[in-house]
């Protein structure tokens, strides 16, 4: 019997350790994407290849983030401990609203890269000739929107400063949850201004 409650509490451990080791992926590639988003002027954002590059940052982010976010909710749902529900639901609400914010910018690059590359133009295009003709009609729409989308860099940049922001905010509520509400100078600030 001592067994089975070992073994038990082992896997507790384990799944509660999990969130811990996927957060820090999508608190580095997303912050390290919204800086190259806000710092993309003058020949920088003319490099083709910059464009990929922040693309890799913000697709392997997104993703970090619905693992943190999943982890986030069975680390939750196991954790038996003592701790400040108020500061884990404000935790838990910064990291929906990073995670949405990013969404959406992904869902921009989505649309700039198929106005962008020719290629992927072209492979919608035959793919949706072969489905529907008026599937055309929708990959046209989509390049258009991806072509207006890629002429208002300055809102896709503010869009990840308030990812940049949100992120680092729920990075901080985060940290407060694990070492407390002084763990370091911008959680106790972060702490402050949020009324916790």
């Amino acid at each position: 019997m001592w067994r089975v409650l070992l073994l038990h509490y082992a896997m507790i451990n384990y799944i509660m350790n999990i969130h811990p080791l996927i957060v820090h992926v999508p608190v580095a590639f997303l912050a390290i994407y919204a800086l190259a988003e806000i710092s993309t002027f003058g020949r920088l954002k003319d490099i083709g290849t910059w464009f990929w590059i922040k693309a890799f940052l913000l697709v392997t982010g997104f993703i970090g983030a619905q693992a943190a976010l999943a982890t986030g909710e069975l680390a939750r749902a196991l954790n038996g401990m003592s701790i400040d529900r108020g500061l884990l639901h404000s935790h838990e609400q910064f990291a929906e609203m990073t995670t949405f914010i990013f969404g959406v910018l992904l869902i921009v690059y989505a649309l700039m890269s198929v106005s962008r590359e020719i290629s992927i133009q072209s492979f919608l295009f035959s793919l949706a000739g072969k489905v529907h003709e008026k599937l055309s009609k929708v990959v046209l729409l989509v390049v258009h929107i991806g072509s207006f989308l890629k002429g208002k860099q300055w809102l896709v940049s503010i869009t990840a400063a308030v990812g940049f922001i949100l992120v680092s905010i729920t990075g901080a509520l985060g940290g407060a949850l694990v070492y407390g509400p002084n763990a370091d100078p911008f959680v106790g600030f972060v702490i402050k201004a949020l009324g916790l």
